[in-house]
């Protein structure tokens, strides 16, 4: 229970042997083994070296030194003591040996466990599955599938209305192009003086902008101004760019340099449809 021991090589380049306890060294000093001494103290030694018995080799037994690491009852020494303990000289399983053999329990012993969880989480899977099958669901669990199933319904329904206005887009669409070609008006109907005072009276305003003339005196005075100004800005000339797309349309430009404005028109439809203004490019100004 929270024992371990770690076998590394000393800078000696020996190997030696720690007793640990939660992780923790009983001892800044390694062993050349750890052993029980059952014959004498019943105390777990750390051996620091071996003694041979007087006789040499034919005694059958074998000493050595050592301190003391955990006492009698178990609690780990508290001061550690020299002592000299009597080993057997039989064979016996070294201290990596029993560590290999310790680590393998230790691993067929999580091994076991880990099954033996796989099989209660897959019991208790099969029975939750059989309860959920069985019992009825709560008030608030079908007012989810229902709003859930009112979701799916709306989106069904949404796509199947874009899928139909895309039908119709395509089939529109080149009905339209075709439309436009035969009303495409051409270049000689655009009056570029025309347009501009139309423009500058404010008729291409919409009906909430405060500039537009909204009484017949206002649109008298404005249509008065607009002509003056038209003739005024035009007098010291102006260019006029038509650009046909496809047939289908024309982009009139009208640059009045006086102004250094470029006015810009759509034709479409049968119709020349204002479109916008904006000051000149600088490298085009004189």
């Amino acid at each position: 229970d929270g024992w371990s021991a770690d076998l590394y090589v000393s800078s000696e380049g020996t190997k030696k042997v720690s007793l640990r306890r939660r992780n923790a060294a009983l001892s800044d000093d390694g062993f050349e083994d750890i052993v029980l001494d059952s014959n004498g103290s019943g105390c777990v030694v750390g051996i620091t070296t071996y003694i041979s018995a007087a006789g040499g080799g034919t005694s059958k037994k074998q000493y050595g030194r050592g301190v003391t690491l955990v006492e009698r009852d178990g609690t780990v020494c508290r001061t550690q003591r020299d002592v000299r303990v009597t080993l057997p000289q039989e064979e016996k399983p070294s201290a990596e040996d029993v560590l290999n053999a310790s680590r393998e329990r230790m691993r067929n012993d999580r091994e076991r466990a880990r099954a033996a969880v796989a099989a209660r989480d897959q019991g208790h899977s099969a029975t939750a599955s059989v309860n959920g099958n069985t019992s009825g669901l709560t008030d608030e669990q079908n007012m989810q599938l229902l709003t859930a199933a009112m979701y799916a319904v709306a989106a069904a329904f949404a796509l199947k209305i874009l899928s139909e206005l895309l039908s119709l887009w395509l089939v529109f669409l080149p009905l339209a192009f075709l439309y436009a070609i035969q009303t495409c008006p051409s270049n000689e109907s655009f009056d570029a003086k025309k347009e501009l005072k139309r423009v500058m009276r404010g008729e291409k305003l919409p009906e909430n902008h405060p500039e537009k003339p909204k009484d017949w005196l206002s649109k008298s005075i404005a249509r008065v101004t607009a002509s003056i100004g038209t003739e005024l800005a035009t007098s010291l000339g102006y260019e006029v760019c038509l650009n046909n797309i496809y047939g289908a349309f024309i982009v009139a430009t009208v640059r009045v340099p006086s102004t250094e404005l470029d006015f810009y028109w759509i034709g479409a439809f049968g119709k020349w449809h204002y479109l916008m203004q904006r000051p000149m490019p600088a490298d085009k100004r004189d």
